[in-house]
């Protein structure tokens, strides 16, 4: 478990990083959202405080309009369905190119090929070799590399039980850089691997998960010098921009490099355009939140390997 930091009378310029979102993929609108004025709150449950990375809170706020919309399960086919639209909205922002330019050279393992968008930007100037476990967004993902011609390979395996094929290919590519972009996925994975919290939080917890297997072996080989993490939040309007940066590093490293032996040298934010998106996300309170409104944006954290 992670311990929430929260902010005391005494210290009330702490947390002040802002408050971020996180796909919730048991469940999905059939219809586009609606904008909801008041969403309310899901009731609160225990589960494992966050890390600061990308929900703030193990108590998720989800917005649905479930009076007027009709829920469906997200499994791996609808999931692919609904990213690949919403993939294609970013990629219409420009958001996997930016990212790209963010990105080290030198061979990348990217965790997660999604639909491949991202896999064409990386690919553009460097190797890559990307894993995904779901079969459609693997699916979509090579049509696109074959159309593109990109230099990139797509291998098919569950990030937290790596087949060995899939682990001797990471040895043979020897990666210098890994990237997880907006780490999620669909119901059945979550169901596998966090079923033991309430499904407003599943989407949390199985992020987590993915963010603790790729700093480590096998994933995170001896050849890795960077890894870049990009998620989803926002920031409180009015607080400086480098403070809510230097407050967002030091989470990352406390809860997720550090131990890992990297250390973030780079946190860049992007603007995050919602509009026209029909992927629902759910939003996580964060106590820990200077009050204020709040911007969305896509966050980007860049870490490289400390020296021994």
């Amino acid at each position: 478990m992670h311990p929430a930091r929260l902010s005391s009378p005494l210290q009330p310029a702490n947390s002040l990083s802002g408050r971020s979102y996180c796909p919730v993929a048991p469940l999905a609108l059939a219809d586009p959202l609606e904008t909801i004025e008041n969403p309310g709150q899901m009731p609160a449950t225990a589960g494992k405080p966050d890390k600061v990375v990308s929900c703030f809170s193990a108590k998720v706020q989800v917005m649905l309009d479930t009076g007027r919309e009709m829920l469906v399960r997200m499994d791996p086919k609808n999931y692919a369905e609904h990213w690949e639209k919403e993939s294609t909205l970013y990629e219409s922002q420009g958001v996997y190119q930016r990212l790209s330019a963010i990105t080290p050279d030198g061979n990348v393992l990217e965790i997660g090929a999604g639909v491949g968008l991202a896999t064409v930007a990386l690919a553009a100037t460097r190797a890559v070799l990307a894993l995904d476990s779901n079969l459609d967004l693997a699916e979509k993902a090579r049509s696109r590399i074959r159309s593109s011609g990109a230099k990139a390979e797509i291998v098919i395996t569950d990030f937290l039980a790596p087949s060995t094929e899939a682990v001797e290919r990471i040895k043979e590519f020897a990666p210098a850089v890994i990237v997880g972009w907006f780490l999620g996925s669909n119901a059945d994975d979550q169901e596998k691997y966090a079923a033991d919290v309430p499904w407003d939080e599943r989407s949390k917890k199985y992020r987590e998960h993915i963010e603790d297997a790729l700093m480590a072996p096998p994933l995170c080989q001896p050849s890795v010098e960077w890894v870049h993490l990009v998620g989803r939040g926002g920031r409180v309007l009015g607080i400086p921009e480098e403070e809510a940066k230097q407050e967002q590093a030091e989470d990352y490293n406390q809860y997720v490099f550090h131990p890992n032996g990297f250390e973030v040298v780079d946190v860049q934010y992007l603007d995050w355009d919602r509009q026209g998106s029909s992927f629902h996300y759910g939003e996580a309170p964060n106590p820990n939140l200077a009050p204020g409104q709040t911007n969305s944006l896509i966050m980007s954290f860049l870490a490289k390997r400390r020296a021994a």
